[in-house]
């Protein structure tokens, strides 16, 4: 799944500079010692902190609310699709030509 379409507009920028963060400290890591070793141990870090992130998540609190979101948007959508739509004439449009 492409991680652009999940995220919200305003926080995609952001997720792809993260993206970019970890190459960078990896490689200042390796520049500074001189050895490739310690600067791998840094993304280890990060999926390890990610992991623990994850098991912090509940599941079904998550689906529950994923549920009510999507009823709620059915919900605004029939409403909108009962409203009559809107017509606009001018002065011109109602005068009948001959």
């Amino acid at each position: 799944m492409d991680l652009a379409r999940i995220q919200s507009d305003r926080h995609a920028p952001l997720l792809f500079i993260i993206f970019r963060i970890g190459p960078f400290v990896t490689g200042a890591i390796q520049s500074l010692t001189g050895e490739y070793r310690p600067g791998f141990f840094f993304p280890l870090a990060l999926f390890l902190v990610g992991g623990l992130l994850l098991l912090s998540v509940d599941m079904d609190k998550g689906k529950d609310e994923a549920s009510q979101y999507k009823a709620d948007q059915q919900a605004k959508k029939r409403l909108m699709a009962s409203i009559p739509p809107i017509t606009i004439t001018t002065a011109r449009d109602s005068v009948s030509r001959d």
